[in-house]
């Protein structure tokens, strides 16, 4: 199953680390530092299970073929098509 109508599943994947150059000019005599928080940490995390998960469910493609070899398949047109006009 693929998610893509997900606002905040979207906005987490529009999030791209940004490269950071040098900054020209004496350190300091601590030296540069950069605290994340914990926010980042959790987005961070979101992102590395969002890339990791399957395009798809295979468990649930494999029942409903079974279902439908079987003719027990049993859909609901009016939900179904609401569900196609809400992702267009």
């Amino acid at each position: 199953m693929r998610i893509d109508s997900n606002a905040i599943i979207q906005k987490v994947a529009s999030l791209r680390p940004k490269s950071v150059g040098g900054v020209e000019g004496p350190a300091g005599a601590e030296g540069d530092s950069v605290e994340l928080s914990s926010r980042a940490a959790d987005v961070r995390a979101a992102m590395e299970a969002l890339q990791a998960a399957p395009a798809v469910r295979a468990d649930r493609v494999a029942d409903l073929s079974l279902q439908l070899e079987q003719g027990t398949l049993t859909t609901d047109g009016e939900s179904l098509a609401a569900k196609l006009l809400k992702k267009a």
